[in-house]
């Protein structure tokens, strides 16, 4: 919130880890940083924080672009860095996929 000014009341309605929040994170890491894509990434990746809503290794990943902000949740496994790595390439494979050929 601090870094990019996710709106509060999105982080309030929503949490941190949701859709609305991530697209929110693509959409200002864009426009903060007069970029052409921005990826984003929100989780829990172990091994508190969870609930019964959003167990450990739930992540949402965005990419947006001047087109589209593109989102997926994933559902990981309970490893920290397991979490960690595959988000980091989940995101930059909805990277690679929003660049034109």
């Amino acid at each position: 919130m601090a870094h990019l000014g996710v709106n509060p009341e999105t982080l309030s309605r929503y949490g941190a880890v949701s859709e609305e929040t991530i697209r929110e994170m693509a959409s200002l890491v864009r426009t903060k940083f007069n970029t052409d894509v921005a990826v984003a990434t929100s989780g829990i990746a172990g091994p508190g924080g969870a609930t019964p809503e959003k167990p450990v290794g739930t992540v949402w990943i965005a990419c947006a672009d001047h087109q589209q902000i593109r989102a997926k949740k994933l559902q990981l496994s309970k490893d920290r860095l397991l979490n960690i790595r595959f988000a980091s390439m989940a995101a930059l494979n909805l990277l690679r996929q929003a660049i034109p050929e």
